[in-house]
């Protein structure tokens, strides 16, 4: 008995044979493949970079700083250039590289011309690196200096500016008038702007508060009028007026030789004449200053009755005002004569508006003069 191959071996058998064909040329496809990408990719040679041409550093300006400016680490930046490019930077000035800040040299510096943004920095540009000069080389000889402190919120002034000094005063002092009544004068005029912010140094900042400092260059009358207005009370103010034109050494007067000498210059003058001669500056030439007249003395008499040896009281009498001393008295020693033809010396015009001492001749009918605390006890004994 026979029996036949089963056809199942037959066909697993040729499966085999095409599988195995085809696994064989896939891993010649993939290792031919893998040589392709070995060599074409793998196997290549970077190519060599270029050297590349070394950058210079550069300091220049991150933006535009005006002259007079003093430079801070913000307002400066450093760049890198090549060497074509930091000569093309450079060949427009003519300061010369030798001169040339680099890195933080500019900072702290002054300015003294404006520089645009982008722009290197020299040594000419910026003030010399040197401790701020002293306030008495900005002065003219026979010239003081003064300090002004003035509101920061009013004020607009400059170094070298020209301006009118106002001070303001309301005091109980009767020298400038019945009490609590205030003021304003100008205690100079036309003076020069030599420093502010307590420096001489160009970009001075100013002081954090509401007052801003200010020195000023002043006759010596003025500094003593400003020093003792200050020391009651005194309020100031600057005032920039127009630059000084003449060439005399007092700057207070600038009108005009047709118009002729303004009365406040007749003033200063006086009082400027008066203060060589004493060399000291009182409360009555700071009341003439302002302009405070003396009010009209009151010659007040007093009646005493009596009965007997006993007192019944006083009687007070208001006589008219004595007559003024003459204009062309200065001096305030001048004599009048009321009509009992005795003569009295008024007391130095300071405006504290007293009771005056009247003396009469003999026969007064018994009148007697309020005795003054300020008067001289002896000069009628004088005459």
């Amino acid at each position: 008995m026979s029996y036949a191959t089963p056809i199942a071996n037959v066909r697993r058998a040729a499966i085999n044979a095409s599988t195995v064909f085809a696994v064989i040329l896939a891993i010649l496809a993939g290792l031919i493949f893998a040589w392709v990408f070995k060599v074409a990719f793998l196997d290549r040679k970077p190519q060599p970079k270029p050297a590349e041409e070394a950058r210079i550093p550069l300091t220049v300006a991150a933006f535009n700083i005006q002259d007079k400016t003093l430079v801070s680490q913000a307002m400066v930046k450093v760049i890198r250039l090549t060497q074509q490019e930091y000569d093309q930077r450079l060949q427009k000035f003519n300061f010369g590289k030798n001169a040339l800040l680099n890195g933080n040299k500019p900072v702290g510096r002054t300015t003294v011309m404006p520089i645009e943004a982008e722009e290197p920095m020299f040594e000419q540009q910026f003030e010399k690196n040197l401790y701020p000069e002293p306030v008495s080389l900005r002065l003219a000889p026979g010239k003081q200096s003064v300090l002004i402190e003035v509101p920061a919120n009013t004020t607009m002034v400059q170094v070298y500016d020209y301006v009118d000094v106002l001070c303001s005063i309301s005091n109980d002092t009767t020298a400038f008038g019945p009490a609590g009544s205030s003021a304003t004068a100008i205690l100079a005029k036309n003076r020069k702007v030599i420093a502010r912010f307590h420096t001489t140094a160009t970009a001075g900042r100013p002081p954090s508060g509401p007052v801003w400092p200010y020195t000023l260059e002043v006759e010596p009358w003025q500094a003593s009028a400003i020093e003792l207005a200050r020391s009651i009370g005194g309020k100031f103010s600057l005032s920039p007026s127009a630059r000084e034109t003449t060439t005399t050494g007092d700057a207070l007067s600038l009108a005009s030789a047709t118009a002729g000498p303004a009365a406040s210059d007749q003033v200063y003058k006086t009082l400027e004449t008066r203060y060589a001669e004493t060399n000291r500056f009182t409360v009555a030439d700071l009341a003439y200053l302002f302009g405070v007249e003396e009010p009209e003395p009151e010659n007040i008499w007093r009646l005493e009755k009596m009965i007997g040896n006993q007192t019944l009281g006083n009687l007070e009498y208001k006589l008219p005002p004595m007559p003024k001393p003459a204009k062309d008295d200065k001096s305030g020693k001048g004599g009048v004569k009321p009509a009992g033809g005795v003569e009295t010396k008024p007391r130095a015009s300071t405006g504290t508006g007293t009771r005056t001492v009247a003396s009469a001749a003999g026969g007064n009918l018994g009148f007697k003069p309020i005795a003054d605390p300020g008067e001289c006890k002896n000069c009628a004994k004088k005459q």
